[in-house]
């Protein structure tokens, strides 16, 4: 009976150990989606295939960033990212890489806006987050809904302005990273909404080796006041022009 015991506990720890090594590196691919506010249905939102993100992460840190998105002509994409500068003043981060490293507490988010590469320092929790006992399986694991919230000055209304965010997050892989910078949780993010926007998880990769999550390393570093008040600036050299 004890070497039963014991041959049971044994394969139970390795069984375990597995699981845990399985998990050592992550590779999450995202499609954004497009849903109205206005839309109150239970459909859900329609995929954008042509925008895909990936976030690579360890128990350490994460790394996310677009994998592929169509690109228009020269003149309407100017005109797009003025519309983003207008709206978000950039805040929605698909554009560049998001970088988090939970040892040492800091969170990077790089981009290139008007030929210069800027390298944002962020703050480390972004969001208060609510957890909500809604909950929905995506790719197979249970999530659970939250719901996140940041102020901020936002220089086309001239006042500060709250921003909120819904997340679903799967405990099942601890992981406290998510999409665009939308982290924190006591899971993985699996799916992220910000407005008619949203983040959804189509793929998940477990590798069992512990692969380095590089930072981004280029570009002029800047608090996020200060980036946005460059976003700012030539967002009204723009309009002056037009």
């Amino acid at each position: 009976m004890k070497l039963l015991f014991l041959s049971l506990f044994a394969l139970l720890v390795s069984l375990t150990a597995c699981c845990q090594v399985e998990r050592n590196t992550i590779e999450v691919i995202y499609t954004k989606a497009y849903k109205s506010v206005m839309n109150s249905s239970d459909n859900p939102p329609r995929l954008l295939e042509d925008q895909k993100f990936r976030l690579f992460c360890n128990p350490v840190a994460s790394r996310f960033e677009t994998i592929r998105s169509t690109m228009i002509g020269d003149d309407n994409t100017i005109r797009y990212k003025v519309e983003q500068f207008a709206r978000f003043l950039y805040r929605d981060n698909s554009h560049g890489i998001t970088y988090k490293n939970r040892q040492e507490r800091r969170k990077l988010y790089q981009t290139e806006i008007a030929d210069n590469i800027f390298l944002v320092k962020e703050k480390y929790n972004q969001y208060k987050w609510k957890l909500k006992n809604d909950r929905k399986k995506i790719l197979g694991y249970r999530c659970y809904k939250a719901v996140g919230s940041y102020r901020e000055y936002n220089h086309i209304f001239k006042r500060v302005v709250t921003i909120n965010v819904t997340a679903w997050y799967a405990p099942g892989v601890p992981f406290s990273f998510g999409p665009s910078g939308y982290d924190g949780l006591p899971g993985l993010v699996l799916e992220a909404s910000r407005g008619q926007f949203h983040f959804i998880a189509t793929k998940i990769t477990f590798s069992p080796k512990e692969t380095m999550v590089m930072p981004p390393d280029k570009g002029i570093e800047v608090s996020r006041k200060e980036f946005n008040d460059v976003i700012y600036e030539i967002y009204q050299k723009h309009t002056r022009k037009h």
